[in-house]
């Protein structure tokens, strides 16, 4: 299985110490074709004298079966019973990954009585690793090399993007995730084993037989990462690193180059017993192979090829005997689990995107109660934003909830607010973390003191840390704000000079002690203050390896790596992070459960494959249930064959948190805090621990205000009503001082200004009909004129899509750093804006226009701004042969361009500027709406509201009525009529009118969609995006 050497210049290898390269000519039927083993052809004589023929197959047991068939506990039990031979020699149990490693050695530990040595239980990479470190001389490498994880090499080429230019993928992509997605292409072409000329000259190859657009795309975007493999190899080798698969490439070619290694590692490792098989990635299986030659006894246990969704881990394992001579084979064909044996399927089908998540909840309700608990059922789905509708529907339900897949860690709330002061620390112009440190504990800063401050800071151009040292001595503030503002003062004065001195790892311990975030969960016992701990304790650690791998790493190194590693979605410790499982639903995406459960709840998509699913479906013991899309024929046609049982289940409950509930979830939140930090303090030596205690009380009589507003609101009583009653019991109930603290608190406000019935406009269309919200503190901040609110077409817009970042934007006034996306955008509608109403009409004005525009965006001249840049170009000059050729035809002639308006809509006054108005050949007018993104879909069009305000504003601010609105999207020349009529006005109205209501009754609520979340400024401030 292991290639043999090839005669040619081995230079290249060489430099990366893997000496001379295989054959390449025919890369891609590398695995279909048999291998030579690791044995070199000097030992054919002694292999002879033997009774073995050079090159043989090593020998090998294999277990094979279904999953759940026991596979894992067979080998085992073969594994204890070898270590308790009498006399026994070593033994080595071997698995694909570090988590499996350590699920494997609890369990045979678990079953081993009385005391014993350490387990040789280990992963291929972690066996590739201790073999180049025992024989580092001969593999040409530091032997105290450190072995570097996801997040490094991620942070590595993401700092190299400018040097990469990978226009074949989207330059306007968030360049962590361009990122993340090279190093996971680089890890499939090392999981070959080819090196990066090799790779490079597969995909060229593959680029110049492409046929058709489709595969020239996919072949220049692989040319992309082959270039990004040869650097990114650089960069390791500059630093004296080695990645993971990069350590087995290296040990399967010391293997082939050693023989004399290669016996001596067999033999320490004695027989192997080698789980999931089919998981092995080629470089993997074939250093298991060059091993297995020389082991004495080897079991290798694989799945059936049917179960297995990866076309080439399946083809491993249907081609098993032809990279081992199988001595033994044991068929475990009887699954323990009812799904993988073809009962317990079920089926519950609806076409609606929202209603599968709410469908989903009242399923997990079903399984919790049916199957024995939350840590007994498991959601799983292939979309992203639909998993997290599902855990928002879930939290809905208090049914708690384990919230897996990509990122998971960074959406934990105490790992955020670590993070946000350390961003704030290394970087006090970081806005929004400065924003999360003041208004998370220990500061927890009122809204309106946070919106003043924001305000100011924006104001006189400083930046928050600054503003909060000036409002030290504010008499705007309350006595409590500056208090709260002195404290915030101390800890981030002396965290920065602390900082300046101290490693990033001994800094970070000692800010999370002084933030007090250990103390609750030090004393408290309960799985989520275990969490907590890890969680902080995880982050303490991805400091510590980041200064043992660089000891001149500053803060600033640290927060780089955490900021692109969140963005990415990829663990800072990687698969070393192994999680501890708790009483919750786990909701994955793109993934099986990561533990065995007795019920898996699937939501198959369109897009789901058969062998996804029934991949999903071998982690449950007892039931599927398969939530399915109307159109997916694969999925339907498995569920036929195996006679799955049609539910007739109907979803419980709205799927959006409204206002209320999402007050219950912070006030939830707040009150573990709160209790947590009393509960750190009551063995201090302090005079005020009954402040600190009646501080704790009046968070959980809050929050039992809360529940009582929402649960009957939800049954259909009047909010207002319950909250006065509810108050009245509770001030009835509650000591004087807590009375105080109680009047003092926002939660009244939030209570009543979070009624479910917000959204709907009066019967009469008059929003001064219906009951006003009490005020919350944040009136003198929302932009006003008279007695209604300043709006814009891109205010309205905003607060469409996400109220949340419309009052961080524009009622807080937190600043943004403008995206690629958004200065590429204003570069273009300048250029326009600009050649129309002041140059000559000609191509080289149109131009000369667009460089200067290009160059007042702030855009650079680097290889990803240069491929903008080109694409921009290109799609001007198509514009401008569009522009001329319907001038010189008779059609519509430009009127107006950036045309200015303001008008009254009812009490509010909406401003705009419209990008341009055309007059057509028969006299009517269109409106013109520039666009240099995507394209909108129907159903965005059908909720659109942009270019029927700009219709109503011609009518009332510039008196003419507009036949014909359209969208122009300049890079690709398309334009998208949306019909002008009488009804798209009313409509608009009504919206306009239903929009400003939430703002000015301060309905900030998020709205968390993936693409929209991924480009956001704020979402270090965001709860949605927390678990």
């Amino acid at each position: 299985m292991v290639y043999e050497a090839e005669a040619g210049d081995g230079a290249s290898r060489a430099a990366i110490g893997l000496g001379t390269p295989p054959d390449s000519g025919n890369p891609p039927a590398r695995h279909a074709q048999g291998r030579a083993n690791a044995r070199d052809p000097s030992e054919e004589s002694a292999a002879a004298a033997t009774g073995a023929r050079a090159g043989a197959l090593p020998r090998a047991c294999v277990v094979g079966g279904p999953p759940g068939s026991g596979r894992t506990t067979e080998l085992v039990e073969r594994f204890l019973a070898a270590l308790a031979e009498p006399g026994s020699e070593p033994a080595t149990f071997v698995t694909a990954s570090e988590r499996a490693a350590a699920a494997v050695r609890a369990r045979a530990e678990a079953q081993l009585r009385g005391a014993s040595d350490e387990l040789a239980v280990w992963s291929v990479a972690r066996i590739a690793e201790r073999l180049l470190r025992r024989h580092a001389r001969l593999a040409a490498i530091d032997p105290s090399f450190p072995l570097v994880g996801r997040a490094e090499r991620v942070l590595l080429v993401h700092d190299a993007l400018d040097r990469l230019a990978p226009v074949a993928h989207d330059p306007m992509a968030d360049p962590a995730q361009l990122a993340a997605s090279l190093v996971d292409g680089i890890d499939r072409f090392k999981g070959e084993l080819l090196l990066p000329e090799e790779a490079r000259a597969r995909a060229e190859t593959a680029l110049r037989g492409a046929r058709d657009d489709s595969g020239r795309a996919a072949a220049a975007r692989a040319v992309e990462v082959a270039r990004a493999y040869e650097l990114h190899e650089r960069m390791l080798a500059e630093r004296g690193w080695i990645d993971r698969l990069g350590a087995v490439v290296r040990a399967v070619e010391l293997l082939r180059r050693e023989p004399s290694v290669r016996r001596g590692a067999a033999q320490a490792l004695g027989a192997l017993f080698v789980d999931d098989y089919e998981s092995l990635s080629l470089a993997e299986a074939t250093l298991v192979a060059a091993l297995a030659s020389e082991a004495r006894a080897v079991t290798v246990a694989v799945a059936d090829a049917s179960w297995i969704a990866d076309r080439d881990a399946a083809l491993r394992a249907r081609e098993i005997e032809q990279e081992f001579v199988v001595d033994d084979s044991v068929k475990l064909g009887q699954s323990r689990r009812a799904p993988v044996r073809g009962q317990g399927w079920r089926v519950a089908r609806t076409c609606d995107r929202a209603e599968r998540a709410q469908l989903a909840a009242a399923l997990c309700a079903r399984a919790v109660s049916e199957h024995g608990g939350p840590s007994e059922v498991a959601v799983v789905t292939d979309d992203e934003p639909l998993a997290e509708r599902v855990a928002l529907a879930l939290e809905r339900l208090n049914m708690p909830t384990e919230r897996g897949g990509r990122g998971a860690f960074f959406r934990r709330p105490e790992v955020r607010d670590v993070i946000a002061w350390l961003r704030a620390i290394a970087d006090p112009a970081d806005a929004a973390a400065a924003m999360r440190a003041l208004a998370r504990p220990p500061i927890e800063l009122a809204q309106r003191d946070l919106a003043r401050l924001s305000q100011s800071a924006r104001r006189r151009r400083i930046d928050v840390p600054s503003a909060v040292a000036a409002a030290l001595t504010s008499d705007q503030l309350t006595p409590e704000g500056r208090e709260r503002l002195h404290a915030f003062h101390d800890l981030y004065t002396r965290a920065a000079r602390a900082a300046a001195t101290m490693r990033p790892d001994a800094f970070v311990l000692r800010l999370v002690r002084r933030l007090g975030m250990l103390r609750g969960a030090a004393l408290a016992g309960d799985s989520e203050n275990a969490a907590r701990a890890r969680n902080l304790g995880r982050l303490v650690e991805t400091a510590a390896r980041l200064c043992d791998r660089d000891p001149d790493a500053s803060l600033a190194d640290l927060v780089r790596l955490l900021s692109v590693a969140a963005r990415a979605g990829v663990d800072p410790l990687g698969d070393d992070a192994l999680e501890v499982s708790r009483a919750a639903v786990a909701v994955e995406c793109a993934c099986p459960p990561s533990r065995e459960v007795s019920c898996v709840i699937a939501l198959a998509g369109d897009a789901t494959s058969r062998s996804e699913l029934l991949t999903w479906a071998a982690r449950a013991r007892t039931e599927v249930v398969v939530v399915a899309a109307a159109c997916n024929r694969e999925v339907d046609e498995l569920l036929a064959e195996l006679g799955a049982e049609t539910l007739e289940l109907a979803a419980t409950g709205p799927l959006e948190r409204g206002p209320l509930d999402l007050v219950v979830a912070e006030l939830a939140s707040r009150l573990g805090e709160t209790v947590s930090e009393v509960a750190g303090r009551i063995g201090e030596m302090r005079l005020d621990t009954h402040v600190d205690v009646d501080r704790a009380v009046v968070a959980l009589l809050d929050l039992i205000k809360a529940v009582a507003v929402s649960e009957r609101a939800r049954a259909g009583e009047d909010p207002r009503e319950v909250l006065a009653v509810s108050s009245a019991i509770i001030e009835r109930a509650a000591t004087d001082s807590q009375r105080e603290l109680l009047a003092r608190s926002s939660v009244d406000a939030l209570l009543a200004g979070g009624a479910p019935d917000a959204y709907a406009p009066a019967a009469n269309g008059d929003s001064n009909a219906r009951p006003a919200a009490q005020p919350t503190g944040l009136e003198p901040f929302i932009p006003r004129r008279g007695d209604g609110l300043l709006l814009s077409a891109s205010d309205l817009e905003t607060y469409r899509l996400c109220p949340l970042r419309y009052k961080f934007a524009r009622v807080f006034r937190i600043p943004q750093e403008p995206t690629l996306q958004q200065r590429f955008g204003i570069a273009l509608h300048q250029t326009l804006e600009r050649f129309h109403l002041h140059s000559d009409g000609s191509r080289a004005a149109l131009l000369r226009t667009f460089e200067a525009c290009w160059r007042r965006a702030g855009l650079g001249q680097g290889p990803r701004e240069q491929a903008l840049r080109e694409r921009a170009r290109r799609a001007l000059e198509r514009y401008f042969d569009r522009f001329g050729s319907e001038r010189a035809a008779g059609g519509a002639q430009p009127l107006w361009f950036e045309r200015g308006f303001a008008f009254r809509l009812g009490r509010h006054l909406v401003r705009g500027r419209v990008d341009r108005v055309d007059r057509r050949a028969d006299g009517s007018f269109e409106l013109i709406d520039y666009k240099t993104g995507k394209a909108r879909s129907d159903a965005d069009l059908a909720d659109d509201i942009q270019l029927s305000l700009y219709q109503l504003a011609a009518r009332e601010a510039w008196g003419i009525d507009c036949a014909a609105q359209s969208y122009l999207y300049v890079l690709t020349g398309e334009k998208v009529e949306v019909p002008a009529t009488a009804t798209n006005i009313e409509r608009v109205v009504a919206r306009v009118e239903e929009l400003a209501a939430g703002i000015a009754e301060q309905r900030f609520e998020p709205r968390p969609a993936p693409d929209l979340c991924a480009a956001c400024d704020y979402r270090i401030l965001c709860p949605a995006s927390e678990v």
